[in-house]
């Protein structure tokens, strides 16, 4: 899902990135949501984080444009 060379870590370690990501970013998050989620403490760099925002965003396309509609809509 994250675009990342998935030989390099432990398929635990992937899962819990994905975990993470999809907990933040699902709901509008960023890279701050992932912050706020323990990203960081889970041993995750902070140079990965936007990263890991851009590959989710690239692999839930329906999900941003529901976002974008939903924002965009008149009250």
């Amino acid at each position: 899902m994250l675009g990342i060379n998935k030989g390099v870590y432990s398929r635990r370690h992937m899962r819990q990135r994905e975990k993470i990501a999809q907990s933040a970013l699902g709901y509008q998050g960023g890279v701050g949501a992932l912050k706020t989620m323990s990203a960081l403490d889970q041993g995750i760099s902070e140079n990965d984080l936007q990263d890991i925002v851009d590959s989710w965003c690239g692999t839930n396309k329906k999900i941003n444009r529901f976002w974008f509609w939903l924002t965009h809509q008149k009250q």
